[in-house]
């Protein structure tokens, strides 16, 4: 499978493949990635993995709760990262080798 990181139009094409490290710089995501590689509890896997959903690819109704919080405290944007393409992409290929090679694996529906 592959992407067209230069956007409409562009000739350029780059594989996206199953990444063993996330190569990413976010620090709380390598707190994720390794809380869904390394522990052992599902719960904690679980948590670790709905929390790096919600903060890469939020849902448009959590953003717009995190907003609306934010009016009310005055710090609207504090809750809100934007990750930037490249960042999504690391994330994105080192969840997939991490399905593959560990998640697929776990006897536990939750995970």
């Amino acid at each position: 499978s592959s992407i067209n990181p230069g956007g409409r139009g562009s000739k350029t094409r780059s594989n996206i493949r199953p990444s063993p490290i996330y190569t990413g710089s976010d620090a709380r995501l390598i707190v994720l990635f390794r809380k869904i590689g390394q522990k052992r509890d599902p719960a904690t896997k679980s948590r670790a993995l709905e929390d790096l959903v919600s903060a890469v690819f939020p849902s448009k109704d959590e953003i717009y709760q995190t907003k609306e919080k934010g009016e009310t405290d005055g710090n609207a944007t504090a809750n809100i990262v934007e990750f930037s393409r490249p960042e999504k992409i690391a994330s994105l290929c080192h969840l997939v080798f991490l399905h593959e090679t560990k998640l697929g694996y776990d006897n536990n529906a939750s995970v």
